[in-house]
């Protein structure tokens, strides 16, 4: 009888900002309000089907793969960071689904917000010069402006193996008014 140990990683997360010039802040504002828009184009059109089928919602990967077809812009962020935002609708929709309130279904995102773009595994890439590090973030192969990829610095990078990060999220901090990178490392 054979006997498997599942070993459970565990993970921390580290952060640091991100120094770019203003045609880079563009850009990646540009894709996280695409973000945006389609995580609430996603909610809009699960909810009305949601309201129309009587509590029924297609939740399958290709129902929401043709919904993202129709919203214009989809192809300007990366489409391993638009399947993160179907996953995150998904689970939205499946904590509707445990609760006994089926009144609340998942809300939109205000129009000005910048929500968050996922990378995992893939997608980007860090490298160092003379001890300043930087991200090369990937955008997508089927951008309209041709755009494919952008290269930031990072300030204040904590001491860790680059080559250990599982997964990034560049997310907008209002406060300060800086782009951030959240860094999700393996510990052992």
């Amino acid at each position: 009888m054979a006997i498997t140990l599942r070993i459970k990683k565990r993970f921390k997360v580290l952060k640091a900002s991100i120094i770019c010039d203003k045609e880079i802040r563009t850009i990646l504002s540009e894709c996280m309000n695409t973000a945006t828009r389609i995580y609430n184009k996603l909610v809009y059109r699960l909810r009305r089907e949601y309201e129309n089928r009587k509590g029924e919602v297609d939740l399958s990967y290709k129902h929401l793969s043709a919904i993202i077809r129709t919203i214009s812009g989809s192809k300007n962020i990366y489409a391993q960071s638009v399947e993160n935002i179907c996953k995150e609708v998904v689970r939205d929709f499946y904590s509707v689904s445990r609760k006994r309130d089926k009144d609340q279904l998942p809300g939109y995102r205000m129009k000005t917000t910048l929500s968050p773009i996922r990378y995992r595994k893939y997608g980007f890439k860090f490298f160092k010069i003379n001890d300043t590090t930087y991200l090369t973030l990937s955008l997508g192969r089927r951008r309209q402006d041709g755009i494919k990829n952008v290269t930031v610095k990072l300030d204040s990078v904590p001491d860790i193996d680059l080559n250990k990060v599982e997964s990034i999220k560049v997310s907008y901090n209002d406060r300060t008014d800086t782009f951030e990178v959240s860094m999700r490392v393996e510990v052992k």
